[in-house]
């Protein structure tokens, strides 16, 4: 069996003060392992007698490729004794490479510095690890997901260190079964696309049907046979609009009957699958939301979400709450009515002003969601975790904002040194919240819950929601028990508000009841402006303080 690899190039990185294992450069280093490894295409086995031998090459370095089969393996390398085959020399001048030096914070699994897992080798590539003596003592690979890899090690004279300097994956994966469109003609396999670093992916359709079979494999199956080294599950996994349902694959080297993926619904796909983390994800590129949210008339249209990437898509829009009653959609992996409906799978999910979230989304669910407040919302779904979640926000563009305390509106101003944190400093008592105008209650952002009492050292990013109308039947407000002087700060793009127990800047804002009084400029200095143009200055307004920015 003929297998084509692409070679992977990468500079080398030398670690910078790492011990020599030796004062002097070697000549030759000599090598045996387990069973299941290869070192330049050779097994020599446990023989001390016959260890497999690698010179120096012209540059001053040792190169030489190891091939992991499947399961533990142990390779040890030593440089004494090769010449007379001496088993108790050559184990008094073992040397093991520490690999946990290549890591800011090790992986558990990483036991010692000479047991590693295969799926952490091909993060080291290029990264230069410290070697040392260690009598008698291998370098141990722990199995991952059973699958072999090529790698080649380059090792200076000195023994220094070693440096993973490339792995070899494969030129291309083929995908092959009904579910694909070559079908089951072996001459016509998909390749997928190599995107480097082990990482291969297919964008296009693929089919359900009986039984909608999708099959890996690692070398060509009209070359090599359809029972050829395969990558996939033990036994049959779905992929629908709801993506992989088990995301790790095995790989076998000669494929089994039940080594292949169902597809369940014919879709377009992004397909992707990584040979160094062994998982596979499948995303369908579209989704559609349908109900009264997009309603057009009296009919209910599909409208396309927004593709976030990695199955994650978003829809932000105006949702009404009919005649009272709640508002209604599902989403829809077609823009159809054809049985694709996603929904969450227990029951209706209704949902108001406040975050929501479900995570038991599920294909061809019969339920749907409802709005209970009209409002602006954000609806996210996240098929790979199952979760729809919802929140409010502000559609227009944010000119002003205003703190409504007891009847009266307070300006808010741009927070120096920020762009989107509004702020206002003055003496506020009671309920309040943060309006969009100062001449009606409505919209305004408020807390998610009926009252927030604010404690005495203050309040932290409290979330919020924004409210359009007093039709929603909701009241929520904050509430400061002693009155004084407060600074409270809102960022609508956080949707988060925060209060502080006194002035922070020693500038209080203006209240709008006092607007007709007029107004004394000074810059930042104190000193009296007659005719402020454009820049950052204090208003003085009825003995009262505000930071502006004229334009």
């Amino acid at each position: 069996m003929t297998n084509i690899y692409k070679l992977l190039s990468f500079g080398l990185i030398l670690a910078a003060g790492s011990s020599q294992a030796y004062a002097e450069d070697y000549e030759k280093i000599g090598l045996v392992c387990s069973p299941g490894i290869t070192i330049n295409g050779t097994n020599p086995g446990w023989n001390s007698s016959a260890p497999y031998v690698i010179n120096r090459s012209d540059d001053g370095k040792f190169r030489f490729t190891v091939r992991y089969g499947i399961g533990d393996q142990t390779w040890m390398m030593f440089t004494n004794g090769i010449e007379p085959a001496d088993g108790s020399a050559q184990g008094a001048s073992a040397i093991i490479p520490d690999f946990r030096a290549a890591f800011d914070t090790p992986p558990t699994e990483m036991e010692s510095g000479n047991i590693f897992h295969i799926k952490y080798l091909a993060e080291v590539v290029g990264k230069a690890v410290p070697m040392s003596v260690a009598k008698g003592q291998g370098f141990k690979v722990l199995e991952c997901h059973g699958q072999p890899m090529t790698y080649h090690f380059v090792i200076p004279a000195d023994l220094s260190t070693m440096t993973i300097e490339s792995i070899d994956y494969p030129e291309a994966l083929y995908l092959y079964g009904d579910a694909t469109p070559g079908g089951w003609d072996a001459a016509q396999a998909t390749a997928m696309q190599n995107l480097d670093n082990g990482i291969y992916r297919y964008v296009g359709e693929l089919k359900a049907g009986s039984p909608g079979a999708l099959q890996i494999y690692a070398d060509k199956p009209s070359v090599c046979g359809v029972n050829a080294q395969a990558l996939g599950p033990n036994s049959p996994v779905e992929i629908s609009s709801s993506g992989v349902a088990n995301p790790t694959f095995n790989y076998y080297v000669t494929r089994h009957s039940d080594c292949y993926y169902k597809v369940t619904e014919t879709k377009k796909y992004v397909l992707t699958l990584n040979l160094v983390t062994s998982t596979i994800n499948a995303y369908i590129d579209k989704l559609y939301i349908v109900g009264t949210p997009t309603r057009v008339g009296n009919d209910w249209t599909f409208v396309e979400m927004e593709n976030e990437g990695n199955g994650v898509f978003s829809y932000k829009g105006h949702f009404d709450k009919p005649d009272g009653n709640a508002g209604t959609f599902t989403f829809s992996s077609t823009n159809a009515w054809n049985n694709n409906t996603i929904a969450p799978a227990y029951g209706d999910a209704s949902f108001g002003l406040t975050p929501f979230s479900d995570n038991t989304l599920k294909h061809q669910s019969p339920c749907s969601m409802h709005n209970t407040c009209d409002g602006y919302y954000i609806v996210k779904v996240d098929l790979p975790r199952k979760t729809v979640s919802t929140r409010t926000y502000n559609p227009d563009p944010i000119n002003k904002l205003y703190v409504l305390n007891n009847g009266t509106y307070h300006e808010m101003v741009i927070e120096p040194g920020t762009t989107d944190t509004y702020c206002y400093s003055g003496t506020l008592s009671g309920d309040f919240t943060v309006t969009t105008t100062n001449s009606a209650a409505y919209p305004c952002y408020m807390p998610t819950i009926e009252t927030v009492e604010v404690p005495g050292d203050g309040l932290a990013n409290d979330e919020t929601v924004f409210n359009t109308t007093a039709d929603n039947n909701v009241n929520n407000k904050w509430n400061i028990p002693s009155s004084g002087i407060y600074t409270v700060r809102f960022n609508p793009s956080a949707m988060t508000l925060g209060v502080d127990n006194g002035s922070t800047t020693g500038i209080s804002n203006v209240s709008l009841d006092n607007v007709n009084a007029p107004a004394t400029y000074f810059d930042l200095t104190g000193r009296k402006v007659e005719n402020p143009g454009c820049g950052i200055y204090i208003r003085v307004q009825d003995e009262q303080a505000q930071k502006v920015v004229l334009h």
